[in-house]
């Protein structure tokens, strides 16, 4: 070997050891996309809350849209009562939808407005009141207090009874 060829050795290994230690240069033709791409594809969410608007309400189903979706189905779950999907549907709330292996179950209502008519339907209604209970409408109303005081004011009052009619009293004032 050549003196020359001798020199020129150690210059060579240097330059294949920086072609080594750069990165790939992209040719004309990669793109990249195949730089950035994840080596291993994320999975689909499958679990998860949203909101919904409520369309429809069927047996076990329900028709709705998430937002930036189109319509679809989903199933009712159990511990909801359908009548309060229904009274959803009436005042336009929306429901609250959780994805689950792949299904979507819708799980609950979310009160979006105050309504304009309030229903309210129980075996038993208990409304209680530490100091004071109001009930109010233009000009009639009744106020209980906790001292035991009752008030009611009407424009013209009117009490009926089928059976028995009772005032009791120590006094009784009539005009």
């Amino acid at each position: 070997m050549s003196e020359r060829a001798r020199a020129a050795e150690p210059e060579a290994l240097a330059a294949v050891d920086e072609a080594a230690a750069e990165p790939p240069r992209a040719s004309a033709s990669s793109s990249l996309e195949e730089y950035l791409a994840p080596a291993v594809a994320a999975p689909p969410v499958t679990s998860g809350l949203q909101s919904a608007e409520l369309l429809r309400v069927m047996d076990h189903t329900v028709e709705l849209r998430i937002r930036g979706e189109e319509p679809s189905l989903a199933r009712i779950d159990e511990a909801l009562d359908v009548r309060l999907l229904e009274l959803a549907l009436t005042n336009r709330d929306r429901v609250l939808v959780e994805a689950a292996a792949g299904e979507r179950w819708v799980v609950g209502v979310l009160q979006v407005r105050v309504p304009k008519r309030l229903e309210l339907r129980a075996r038993e209604v208990v409304i209680e009141a530490d100091e004071e209970l109001s009930l109010r409408s233009g000009s009639a109303g009744a106020r209980l207090r906790r001292d035991g005081d009752v008030e009611i004011v009407g424009s013209r009052i009117s009490a009926a009874s089928r059976g028995l009619f009772k005032l009791v009293g120590r006094v009784l004032r009539l005009n």
